[in-house]
């Protein structure tokens, strides 16, 4: 495993991750009417 290209790749891994549940939150929030 080579950390530096692992390491960007989990970097762009969670950011995604992070948008996705964003993204979800805020369309649950809407559907709720909240």
């Amino acid at each position: 495993m080579l950390r530096t290209h692992n390491y960007r790749d989990f970097g762009v891994c969670q950011a995604v991750k992070l948008s996705t549940l964003i993204v979800i939150a805020l369309t649950m929030q809407a559907g709720f009417g909240v």
